[in-house]
């Protein structure tokens, strides 16, 4: 039923990362295909980690960055 699926939601995901890999995009953000959203969030989470990682200034500081994007 096609007009069944376009009403399903994913909610939430309890986290977006696994060490240093991270999803972003329609991946971290499900919509419905119809939408074509996808790439648009892309963008917002790559604008977000660029925020972030402008304020690393050392390798050791990478995690931190990662651990408030997840928290974001």
């Amino acid at each position: 039923n096609p007009q069944g699926y376009s009403q399903w939601e994913h909610k939430s995901t309890p986290k977006y990362a696994r060490g240093r890999v991270y999803i972003v995009g329609d991946a971290a953000h499900a919509t419905t295909p119809g939408q074509g959203a996808g790439v648009g969030q892309a963008f917002e989470d790559a604008a977000v980690l660029g925020a972030l990682f402008g304020s690393v200034a050392r390798p050791e500081d990478i995690d931190a960055a990662f651990k408030a994007f997840d928290a974001v």
